[in-house]
């Protein structure tokens, strides 16, 4: 698992992994020079560790903001076909599920 904490900004192709309270609120910011490079988000699932769902809409080219309420504990962003990648990516807590 590569850790997106220790590897932000993104500079290569593969897949980067954090860890995130399932249920909350957060503000998932993609910033930075994308060199041709699409970025997917998928999520874990809690329920069977093997498998990483899809989000809807979840796939991106450019620079967005988004918010997400994650159904899982472990996003995963998946960088692919880009050269001279330099993505921050973050999710920012905005509200504790009750």
């Amino acid at each position: 698992m590569s850790d997106l904490y220790r590897k932000n900004p993104i500079v290569a192709n593969g897949f980067y992994d954090i860890e995130v309270d399932s249920g909350n609120f957060y503000l998932f910011t993609l910033k930075g020079t994308f060199g041709g490079a699409t970025v997917v988000m998928t999520i874990r699932s809690d329920v069977d560790n093997s498998v990483f769902d899809d989000v809807i809409g979840g796939s991106w080219t450019a620079e967005t903001e988004k918010t997400l309420i994650p159904s899982g504990s472990v996003v995963r962003l998946t960088v692919s076909g880009g050269t001279g990648i330099s993505i921050r990516a973050s999710f920012n807590l905005i509200h504790h599920a009750q």
